[in-house]
């Protein structure tokens, strides 16, 4: 629950203390059985998606430490074919070939709510309309955005001038 309220209220630094021992906590909750046969998995899920687009963003346009939390995610063995992971690794294939486009796509409000419609809450937090972790997604992938249309500025400026100066 920290680590999605940090999200929420903008603190890296926070989220980023907790992020190394989630993977473990979830592994060890797994194994003893401690949570609902249905709702272990689809909180292991929940968790990973919201780190690995916390580490797509934080370290944006770098994705050295999203793959890295990809690797430590190994000890979860969850299936990268479920439609979150799939969304996530097309948006960071995206970002990685400056494909503007086609993040603005996949970040897109609608799109974004019907990714993450399955992404549920930990389990003390009573949601009203959109989850705590739905929330807390939407606030990483706002962040983002911001970020992918500097970008994008900065190349389309850049272009620009070339085109204006070229000789003819």
């Amino acid at each position: 629950t920290s680590f999605y309220l940090s999200i929420l209220f903008g603190n890296a630094f926070q989220a980023s203390s907790s992020l190394g021992s989630l993977p473990y906590l979830h592994a060890s909750v797994a194994k003893t059985g401690s949570l609902k046969h249905g709702d272990g998995p689809r909180r292991q899920i929940t968790t990973a998606c919201l780190m690995l687009l916390f580490h797509l963003e934080q370290a944006f346009p770098s994705q050295k430490a999203f793959f890295g939390q990809r690797k430590s995610l190994g000890i979860l063995n969850l299936s990268w074919d479920e439609n979150p992971f799939v969304w996530i690794f097309s948006l960071r294939a995206s970002i990685n070939t400056r494909n503007y486009a086609r993040c603005a796509e996949l970040t897109d409000r609608n799109r974004v709510l019907k990714e993450i419609s399955e992404l549920v809450d930990p389990p003390s937090i009573c949601s009203t309309t959109l989850n705590i972790a739905q929330r807390a997604a939407l606030t990483i992938i706002d962040s983002m955005r911001t970020k992918l249309g500097t970008m994008a500025w900065t190349t389309l400026k850049f272009a620009y001038r070339e085109l204006l100066f070229t000789d003819d």
